[in-house]
């Protein structure tokens, strides 16, 4: 079962969480060093939601699989809201009735908040699995080039390449 964790929740497992994200954090957090700061920030304030999927066994204990972390965005441009799954995180195998329970929990969240769909970043071959078995498109490829590097070091590396092909 995915459930919506509330701030309480999340502070209680925080560490747990905040290993989880720092493993599986996608590339546009990377340059900030307070990003984990800020993402718990957005998460007790309810600008992002903490998701667990998991399970409570007949001894009454829980068995966690993984969590995600949501956000609502909206394309300036368009207008157009989705749900982001910003981090999406494993613990263990999680069985296929999990994820389909669990993005229909997602489905039904985004559609309650307007949103148009559910997108999301990921080099997991698994989730790309899943995402064309639900009939997604995952034919797009994200672009990231960190600025600090530099124009004249990237110039040197493109023009070593041209020169080898």
């Amino acid at each position: 079962m995915l459930s919506q964790y509330t701030p309480a929740q999340i502070s209680k497992i925080w560490p747990i969480l905040q290993k989880g994200i720092m493993e599986a954090l996608p590339p546009v957090a990377y340059g900030d060093p307070n990003r984990m700061n800020n993402i718990l920030q957005t998460l007790l304030v309810d600008e992002a939601q903490c998701w667990v999927a998991e399970k409570i066994n007949v001894d009454t204990s829980v068995t966690r699989y993984g969590f995600c972390i949501t956000t609502i965005t909206e394309d300036k441009c368009s207008g157009v809201r989705n749900l982001l799954i910003y981090v999406l995180y494993g613990f263990t195998a999680v069985p296929k009735d999990e994820w389909l329970n669990g993005f229909a929990t997602l489905s039904a969240f985004a559609k309650a908040h307007g949103c148009h769909r559910v997108v999301g970043y990921t080099n997991v071959d698994s989730v790309i699995g899943f995402v064309n078995a639900l009939g997604g498109n995952t034919e797009y490829t994200f672009l990231s080039v960190p600025l600090q590097e530099g124009l004249h070091a990237a110039a040197l590396r493109l023009s070593k390449e041209v020169k080898s092909a």
